[in-house]
């Protein structure tokens, strides 16, 4: 057993090392270790190249995040807070099945559920998140949070070793389409401000609202933080995840 974790660890070691892609943590504070027991650290293999995403446990087999966190063969690391130890709380799932969303294109539908090989054991250090109601609506102004183990500066070199937190206001329509034009859609929601929000290395993970995960960090500008982040919009595919999880 821990020969197998020494391994794992050395994957995650390799994809912190190598440079991660997607969007992290700008701004934020380190979070009290294991106060976000949903959240999930994926070390994503394509081919030769490795890069890491975060995701979040909503069944004790499937994990939500980005679609554009696919790859050949994904691990999950549960129950994780200093993502380079060794901790007794990790646990440790191969992913069976990667299944994004079947009009997934570039910004567009991204999201995807991973079915995980063996179900993750519940207990104070890992648990689910509970998702939105149908096309429920978060009102522009709302404080929400979002958290990784990505990057803690603009250009995205310095990946945090800990679990990083920070505050993210929703803004509104108007001001995110005025900011991204016709990427922005209805299926998606903006959020933080200059030197506050998401950068390298953290998409995938939550955008959570008063308990609730509304989003999932998509994308955002480069250097980071020069926009608002966008979040897929989780309450538009409510339909698309209860039919998905109930056929697999």
């Amino acid at each position: 057993m821990k020969g197998c974790f020494c391994l794992l660890g050395i994957l995650v070691l390799s994809v912190r090392l190598a440079g991660v892609s997607g969007d992290g943590i700008i701004g934020g504070k380190e979070a009290v270790p294991h106060s976000r027991p949903y959240m999930v650290y994926l070390a994503v293999s394509r081919g030769r190249s490795l890069c890491g995403c975060a995701g979040f446990l909503i069944r004790e087999d499937f994990v939500l995040t980005a679609a554009h966190c696919n790859g050949k063969e994904i691990r999950a690391v549960l129950g994780a807070h200093a993502i380079l130890e060794e901790e007794n709380s990790q646990q440790f799932r191969h992913v069976k099945k990667n299944l994004p969303h079947p009009r997934y294109s570039q910004t567009n539908h991204d999201i995807m559920l991973l079915k995980l090989a063996r179900n993750a054991t519940l207990n104070e250090n890992v648990k689910v998140v509970p998702l939105p109601r149908k096309l429920e609506v978060v009102l522009p102004g709302t404080e929400c949070s979002v958290a990784g183990w990505g990057a803690m500066n603009v250009t995205g070199t310095d990946p945090a070793k800990k679990l990083m937190e920070v505050a993210v206001t929703v803004r509104s329509w108007k001001q995110c389409r005025r900011r991204w034009e016709e990427k922005f859609t209805e299926y998606m929601i903006c959020g933080g401000m200059a030197n506050n929000g998401a950068c390298k290395g953290d998409s995938g993970g939550p955008l959570v609202c008063k308990g609730v995960a509304h989003g999932i960090v998509s994308f955002g500008s480069d250097p980071c933080s020069e926009r608002p982040d966008v979040y897929t919009k989780i309450s538009m595919y409510m339909d698309w995840i209860q039919e998905t999880l109930a056929n697999n």
